[in-house]
Parts: C-alpha cells; structure tokens; sequence
C-alpha cells in the first residue's frame, strides 16, 4: 500500500508490483485493497495501473476533462445546499433511527431529499442558467446509457420531483443553455416531449 500511495497521481503498474514484491500472495494482498476501496485499478494504455484512492481521483480530475466538470458542479451544488440548510436549519424528528452518513455522496442525497420535503422549501429554489446547468448534469449523470442518449423528459421528472419546476420553464432554460454550450451539449430527434428545433421534437440529450 505504502509503494502504492507514493506512485501519487500517476499510479504504478500492477506488473511492478509483482516485480518488486516476489511473494505468491501478492496478487490476494492487492484484491483485498481493491475490495476494501483503499486502492483502484485502472487501464493507461494497454496497462493496468494502481493507485491510492485520493490519488486516482486528483489523476482523473488532471486527465479526464469531463469528469473534472462534473465533480465542480458536483461541489458547488454541494456548498449551495449546505449553505441553504445553514441559513434554513431543516428539522431532523427526535424519534429518527437514521444515523448520519459516512458517505459523503449519500450524506449529500440525503440532504437534498430532506431539503426538498419539507414543505414550502422546493418553491425557495429560484434557478438562474448556472444553477440549472449544474442540477441538469448531475441529473444526467444520474441516468447513464450505454449510448450515451438520455431522454430529456426523464431529467424533467426527476428535476421536477425534487425542485418542483414546470416542463415549460424546464424546457425554456434547456433550450437555451444548449443553444448557450452547444460544444457540450448535442440534442437528438425523438421521444414524446422536448424542443423543437427545425420543426423536429428533439427529445434526446447527451455530453459531446
């Protein structure tokens, strides 16, 4: 673990673990890692690299640019929400079993979910385009496909359940964000609810 952590951002090869720890267990001690989290393998190239959990992730913000996106927006929709409960303390029932998370995405959900049923505090949410953007990615993030498409009208639902926003208003403030980031964003033809473009309903969506 210890030749692992100091490999930093860039990993180390599985095969110079081996080279250099000799033992017949070597490969059990490193599964063990893996399944416990501490460590993640990942292919560079046509090898397969370990690396310390906090250190794949500063390798995956310095090499992936659309996760780098993601994980901003994810951050920021964060201190958003933390900074709506501090100034709008939510009230936990004394009976509650639920314990605090030790995950940080779980803790997050969780307190977006409280946020949004407590009565009256969906209406506080006023969307400006930045706002909207980063809610928008996190719910597309949230409903993957193998072929990348998702359907426009699966990110109203579940926008709308959580932020009670209307399918005009949610349509007028993605029509113009992907007229906006049109480098980010591509619209697809289809599905029974989306925006017009051309005469065409164009219900599909997907990051470029």
């Amino acid at each position: 673990m210890h030749k692992i952590s100091l490999s930093g951002r860039n990993g180390i090869r599985r095969t110079e673990i081996r080279k250099e720890f000799q033992t017949p267990d070597i490969d059990d001690i490193v599964e063990s890692l893996l399944k416990k989290d501490e460590v993640v393998m990942d292919k560079k190239g046509t090898a397969y690299y370990l690396w310390q959990a906090d250190n794949y992730l500063q390798y995956l913000l310095m090499t992936d640019t659309k996760f780098r996106l993601l994980y901003d927006a994810v951050e920021e929709t964060k201190r958003l929400v933390e900074d709506k409960i501090r100034q709008n303390p939510i009230p936990v029932p004394a009976d509650s079993t639920k314990s605090p998370s030790n995950n940080t995405e779980a803790a997050f959900e969780d307190a977006i979910d409280r946020l949004a049923s407590v009565p009256g505090r969906v209406e506080e949410i006023t969307f400006d385009n930045d706002v909207f953007r980063q809610e928008f990615d996190l719910a597309l993030s949230r409903n993957p496909s193998s072929s990348g498409w998702v359907l426009l009208s699966r990110i109203r639902e579940e926008m709308g359940k959580r932020y009670n926003i209307g399918q005009k208003e949610f349509y007028t403030l993605v029509e113009n964000m992907t007229n906006k980031e049109y480098n980010t964003y591509e619209l697809s033809s289809g599905g029974s609810e989306g925006i017009t473009v051309r005469g065409l309903l164009h219900g599909f969506v997907r990051c470029i």
